[in-house]
Formats: structure tokens, sequence, C-alpha cells
């Protein structure tokens, strides 16, 4: 209890430590006539749980519109921070397209910011920029500080489809969207609905919203559990996400589930086009995109990069070949 106790103000100094740098980020930006809001991090906390030292964090999410993206990263730069996020030989108008934020670090006080330009990790077939939320867009007081954050719809398909390109691990992520929902008096379902279908990503958050539903006994309104009841085949998804819950890390390892990128997000598409679109679309962007990782294993000369193409699949094929031998073992 002791130990338990210590860990608990260690991690209430570190939420305050974060909200407050989160603070002169914000003001930082607005400065410099960047509009900017916060997700995750503490304003989920006082979100969902009515206190930022009632969930660990241990970065914080800022988001800017995709033209201020570059001088959002710069400013962070002479503040002190540094980007971890590689370029490579693309333009910046190529970045911005492919990529959806900077991570961003400052080794002086261990800060780690992921500046986003869009939402949802470009996992939605459809991309969700600032313009597209900030009519609709919050605000959220934080240790006496008012921050602009995402409104609870936005909020709840936002938070969906992070839990989903995770395989709805850690469990947490599912218990922050049934508090929020909980702790909201008043939310729009019709507008929650309607974002998710504009993004495309209908079925991945009614699965967030029925494992919410069978986790955490979250009462849901009669229009969204008439969807649930008639998609069957989610239940089935749902009842396998909760068995591999109990699974040890070994057994997880096996599962087709177990990691970031499964045959589940594939299955929970809105429909079977859309299913071989994400397919595509990861399959070009996790297996042929050189990383930074790719240019330091093999540094080519500028004239020779194309080689990159070729050289990531057969590196990526390497390593889980490697991988699958381990878990043999």
């Amino acid at each position: 209890m002791e130990d338990l106790h210590q860990a608990a103000i260690t991690a209430s100094a570190g939420n305050l430590f974060f909200t407050a740098n989160l603070h002169k980020i914000i003001v930082l930006f607005n400065s410099n006539n960047i509009q900017a809001i916060s997700f995750k991090g503490p304003a989920l906390s006082q979100a969902a749980y009515a206190d930022i030292n009632l969930r660990s964090f241990s970065d914080l999410d800022v988001l800017v519109a995709e033209e201020n993206a570059f001088k959002a990263r710069n400013l962070l730069i002479a503040n002190g921070y540094s980007c971890e996020t590689q370029m490579a030989d693309d333009t910046e108008e190529d970045f911005l397209r492919k990529e959806n934020c900077f991570a961003m670090v400052n080794s002086s006080n261990n800060i780690n910011i992921d500046l986003h330009w869009e939402l949802t990790g470009r996992y939605s077939l459809v991309p969700l920029y600032l313009e597209d939320i900030i009519e609709r867009a919050t605000t959220i007081k934080l240790v006496g500080w008012q921050f602009p954050t995402l409104s609870v719809e936005d909020n709840i398909v936002c938070l969906c489809i992070h839990s989903s390109k995770h395989c709805w691990q850690p469990l947490e992520g599912i218990n922050s969207i049934a508090e929020l929902i909980r702790n909201t008096e008043k939310i729009n379902w019709l507008k929650v609905i309607e974002q998710s279908n504009s993004l495309r990503a209908r079925r991945i958050v009614l699965l967030g919203l029925l494992l919410c539903h069978l986790l955490f006994d979250l009462e849901l309104p009669s229009q969204v559990m008439a969807e649930l009841n008639e998609d069957k085949r989610l239940s089935k998804h749902g009842e396998k996400i909760l068995r591999r819950l109990t699974l040890d890390p070994v057994l997880q390892a096996q599962d087709d589930y177990s990691c970031q990128f499964s045959t589940l997000h594939t299955c929970i598409r809105d429909s079977f086009p859309d299913g071989i679109t994400h397919l595509c679309r990861f399959l070009g962007r996790i297996l042929f995109r050189p990383t930074a990782k790719d240019r330091q294993a093999w540094p080519l000369p500028s004239s020779l990069t194309f080689l990159y193409y070729l050289y990531r699949p057969l590196r990526l094929g390497w390593e889980w070949g490697r991988r699958r031998l381990r878990i043999g073992d």
C-alpha cells in the first residue's frame, strides 16, 4: 500500500507538470497566431474522471491546422524541443499528406508532445482536420486554466478510432470512453453517428460503444443499441476482444488480434470495399514506405534511395520470421 501510495503521488506530480507545460505551449501558439486544441492527456482525464490525477499519461497531444504544422514545430524547436520525426526525402506537402503528427521531445524536462495536424492518425478512411471540428470545439478547466478541447461527440469518435488502432489495448482506453459518456450530461448521439459515417468509421465507433456496454455496463441510447443488435458480426468481434483481454502475453502474441495491425482492422470496416481500401493503404504504407530505421540500417547516396522501397519489405520479412521463431521456441 505504501508503494501504491507513492506511485500515486509521483503520477499526480507528473500530471500537474505536464498540464503546466501544456498551458505554456497553448499560450506560445496563441501568441504566434496559431490556433491549437488539446486532446487526450489531461483534457481526457478531466472530462472522463473529473480529475487530472485519476488517469496516467506520458505525453501531450496538441492539434493545429495543417498550414501551421511546420510553423508550430519550429516554434517548439526554438523553445527547447527537438523533432524525432524524420522527413526522409519528402517535400513538406507530401509529408503533411502522408503523416499526421510530429513527435517532439524536450530532453531537459522529459516532456513529449505529439504535434498533430490530423486527428485520426489517418486510420479512418477520411482524414479529420482542425477546420472540421473547430466550430464544435469546447473548453475545459484544468487546475485553474481554460484549455480548448474536442467536443464530447468528436472525442467519442476519435477515442474509438484510436483504441481500435491498438485492438482495444489497454483496457483503460475502453474505460475512458465509458466514463466520458457516463459523466457527460448531454450527448448529441445523432452527431456521433453522423461524424462516424462521414469518416467511414461507423462500425469502429459502434464496436467501441459495444465494448463499453459489455465491460462496464454502460447504458446506451435505444438508437445505438438497435444498431448494435442489427450487426451480428460486431458482437462476435466484441466477444473475441473480451476473451483475449484475459490471455497471458505469450498467447496474445500468437493471436491475430494481438498486434497494432491485424485482421480486425479490415473486418470492422463499414463495407467490403472499405476493407480492401484500408488493406491496400496499409500494405503501401507499412510494407514499402522507407523509414528512418531503414536509412540508418543501410545508408545510401541520394542517387540510390529508390532501393529503400525494395529493402524495406525484405527487412520486415526477416524481422517477422525471427520473431515467429522466438515465439515458437
